[in-house]
């Protein structure tokens, strides 16, 4: 069916392409001898503003969420396409008028619209609003059993749906896991669009009070509706009437489910300005108001785990499912007053700067269920979050040495989290006892640059910059951790260090050359060199206790005072990483960057460019985790000339990444706790065992571009004016693990590994390369029946071929046993897009 709809739209699309060619084409042509336009007319078209009226009709061929993600083009079928402009105010009629004022909309018929309105006297005072919709189109391929309204926080299973046993063991006569659903489980998904559409509703105006004071406002109220697909686990805790039916509820067994967006944020700008003949400064309020209307997302689980008297778990009368939720995202607000200027030393020595003071507050009241905390597990009702930010940056230049320019820069940025720390006493998904301190991570950047300009000659320039970057992290403060007897968790001391890279401090040093070789002929080189030194505490405490108190419940040792003492978990210290393991976004790095371009002008219509850029990156310090890497793009441009009203453009553009990394495969270790100076707890990262068993990764990102375009004007005696353009995109990723541990036996040829010898583990060699093709073409041709009249025919052809192994786990019956499918696919389309619209200035 969908074949021959889409063959029904594409000969749709066919007539209405030829139609329109013909119409314009049979249109009266004016004769190559017209007579000239009138000079008052010229002059009209250089001091009077040109509105115009575009209306017409378009056709899509197929419907693509990829493909309409922003445009509002993600249905098949007939749009309506508007688009104008019209200004006015008797600053245009030779009098002595300041009034100005316009009305402008575009993409009217899509759900990707603006109108706009806006009015002034200029110099004097000014308005304008604004209303647009923006769709994103995230998905048309999601399938869920699931039953809600779409923005909706409440999501049930059909009554027939029954549960799903990912335990029993599979019989011809059983059903197991969600890869084996029953025929009355599948008939109950239903395909859903999935997609946000934004609202943005702003007003703006400015006053001058004078020549050098005047003040500005703009407040802008955002509303944010729909749905976008969030991934999410069922707990194992029995719940209603089916706790006396089943053994037990499958813990973290995930779901996709539909997360609304039932957003609100309203931003306010207000500033005051001030312009004198040397010098200038703003003052301004910036403040932001964040609501969500829902507060939780709740969900029936049916997953289960066990069997009823040995036969298969059906869904009996009356059946009650687990019910689980979560919180979604808490409503918060920011305020900042913001200071910038700068103050002309002299005519060649300028100073410019600024500073900034923010606050964010969050403390909307938890939504908690108590059935997944322990006793007195939440010590207060909501989180009483505080982030301060703070911002003062310089910057100073100076031109008065011939030929040398020299500037100096300073910025200082700091985010101090506030927020109090508490201990949570909680229960994770499969039901265990756990404990947490909450971490207040705050940190701060400083960053110092000097630069030099230099002019070597009239055609040849070089430049020198430094740069010193310093990033500092820590926690404002962190409660301190003891256990009650028998649970579950780490211990710590109050204060302690949470970041395992505390400082990192980053030189770069940056040499440029550009050479003027002739009239027709330039170039430039630059090559950078970077050293990043981290410094590393592998005995920070946490927030990440992966694992919980070691001993039997209730055996606990006691120190001289009769204090309990605790054994931190791996998690615990060092947040459960190996030693040597190093994020690398924080770590010891050297980087060496090398940039080049060359353009070539031989005539006034023939034009090449070329650039380039490699960059390398090695983390010296980091035994595993991302070891080096490095990445590189090449550009091609050219373009020829050839009449008058002809020009012809061909590009070319290719990247490349590679990422090279060690990991490890092994037990951590425990880490036990000993007793500070001041008989506080205190751990160490001494018990952390290296681990034997290495294996290497490579990650390799490749994708290139060719394309071509083409403008000709004054076709058909003047009347007919084309633009084409074509373009190729072809990507590919690669992903390669080499386990040298996996020894294959010489005596029976096989590697000594289960997991290496399965072919549905993908735990050696490499995994299929993931990959995107895209061929895009575009035809637009405006035919003029008079100077304000005119005709456009629009033609985009695009067409994605995606291969990605992710979705195959997505599919009914390919899914892990306790998965809920989706059955999402590749984004793939083939997409023909035609419009037809008239357009009427005046």
């Amino acid at each position: 069916m969908k074949t021959c709809n889409a063959k029904s739209a594409n000969k749709i699309l066919a007539v209405a392409v030829q139609s329109a060619l013909i119409a314009m084409f049979a249109l009266p042509a004016y004769s190559q001898t017209a007579a000239p336009a009138p000079v008052a007319d010229e002059v009209k078209v250089l001091t009077q503003p040109t509105s115009f009226i575009e209306v017409g009709a378009g056709n899509v061929s197929e419907s693509s969420a990829k493909f309409g993600e922003y445009n509002g083009l993600n249905k098949a079928g007939e749009f309506f396409a508007g688009n104008f402009q019209i200004r006015g105010g008797d600053a245009y009629d030779g009098s002595d008028g300041i009034r100005r004022w316009s009305l402008i909309g575009t993409d009217l018929g899509t759900t990707s619209r603006e109108f706009g309105a806006s009015i002034a006297d200029q110099g004097v005072w000014g308005a304008n609003v604004r209303v647009d919709d923006l769709y994103h189109a995230i998905t048309d391929t999601f399938d869920t059993p699931y039953v809600g309204a779409p923005g909706g926080n409440v999501f049930q299973l059909p009554g027939n749906f029954g549960v799903i046993n990912t335990t029993a063991p599979a019989t011809a006569s059983q059903l197991v896991g969600s890869r084996n659903l029953s025929t009355t489980q599948l008939q109950d998904f239903n395909n859903v669009d999935v997609g946000v559409t934004r609202k943005n509703t702003s007003f703006g105006t400015s006053y001058f009070i004078d020549r050098q004071w005047s003040v500005q406002f703009d407040y802008n109220h955002l509303d944010e509706s729909g749905d976008k697909i969030l991934s999410t686990a069922s707990s194992s805790v029995p719940g209603g009437a089916a706790s006396t039916l089943w053994s037990s509820w499958n813990g973290e067994s995930p779901v996709s489910l539909l997360n609304p967006y039932a957003y609100q944020t309203d931003t306010l700008n207000l500033a005051l300005n001030w312009v004198g003949e040397q010098s200038n400064f703003t003052v301004s309020y910036f403040g932001s108001f964040f609501t969500d209307k829902s507060n939780s997302l709740n969900w029936d689980s049916p997953f289960v785990k066990g069997k009823v008297g040995g036969a298969i778990i059906t869904a009996p009368s009356g059946l009650v499912y687990q019910q689980d939720w979560m919180s979604t995202a808490p409503g918060n607000e920011f305020n900042q007053f913001n200071f910038k200027g700068g103050y002309a030393i002299s005519s060649t020595t300028k100073l410019a700067g600024g500073a900034s003071y923010g606050r964010n507050v969050q403390n909307t009241p938890f939504f908690t269920d108590n059935g997944v905390m322990q006793a007195g597990g939440t010590p207060t009702p909501s989180l009483g979050g505080v982030v301060v930010n703070k911002n003062a940056n310089f910057k100073l230049t100076d031109t008065s040495i011939q030929d040398l320019g020299l500037s100096a820069g300073f910025k200082y940025n700091e985010r101090l989290n506030n927020t109090p720390s508490q201990v949570y006493l909680w229960q994770d998904l499969g039901g265990v006892d756990r404990i947490n301190a909450s971490t207040p991570y705050s940190n701060s950047k400083t960053e110092t640059e000097l630069a030099a300009n230099y002019r070597l000659a009239r055609s040849q320039t070089v430049n020198l910059a430094f740069t010193n970057e310093v990033i500092e992290r820590w926690c404002e403060n962190l409660a301190a951790v003891n256990p009650p007897a028998g649970s579950s968790g780490g211990s710590s001391p109050a204060g302690a260090n949470c970041v395992i890279t505390p400082k990192s401090d980053e030189n770069r040093l940056t040499l440029g050359y550009r050479y003027k070789v002739s009239g027709d002929l330039n170039a430039n080189l630059s090559y950078s060199y970077g050293k990043r030194s981290t410094t590393v505490d592998n005995n920070a405490i946490t927030p990440l206790y992966d694992n919980g108190y070691q001993g039997a419940p209730g055996a606990f040792a006691l120190d001289s005072s009769g204090k309990q003492i605790y054994n931190n978990a791996a998690g615990f210290v060092n947040a459960s990483n190996f030693p040597g393991f190093m994020s690398y976004f924080d770590a010891s790095r050297k980087q060496n960057t090398v940039k080049g371009g060359v353009n070539w002008q031989p005539t006034d219509t023939l034009n090449f460019s070329a650039s380039g850029r490699y960059n390398k990156d090695d983390y010296f310090e980091s035994a595993l985790g991302e070891k080096n890497g490095h990445s590189s793009s090449l550009n091609l441009d050219a373009s020829y000339g050839y009449s008058e009203n002809g020009v012809v453009a061909a590009y070319a553009t290719s990247q490349r990444r590679v990422i090279n990394a060690l990991s490890a495969v092994g037990s951590n270790g425990n880490v036990t706790t000993g007793i500070d100076n001041s008989n506080n707890l205190s751990g160490n990262a001494a018990g952390l065992v290296a681990p034997a068993n290495i294996f290497s990764t490579q990650l390799n990102d490749k994708d290139a571009t060719i394309g071509l375009n083409l403008e000709q004007k004054g076709l058909l005696d003047g009347k007919l004016d084309v633009k084409a353009d074509a373009s190729l995109t072809l990507g590919r990723t690669g992903y390669v693990v080499d386990t040298p541990y996996y020894v294959m036996s010489t005596a029976t040829g096989v590697i000594n590994s289960t997991s290496c010898s399965s072919p549905g583990q993908l735990i050696c060699g490499a995994t299929p390369d993931i990959t995107n093709h895209t061929v895009q073409f575009t035809l637009n041709g405006q035919y003029a029946v008079d100077k304000r009249n005119k005709f456009s025919v629009r033609y985009i052809y695009q067409r994605e071929s995606v291969v990605d192994y992710y979705y195959n786990a997505l599919q009914y019956g390919y899914t892990p046993s306790s998965v809920m499918p989706t059955n999402q696919v590749a984004p793939n389309y083939n997409v023909n897009v035609v419009a037809v619209t008239y357009l009427h200035s005046f």
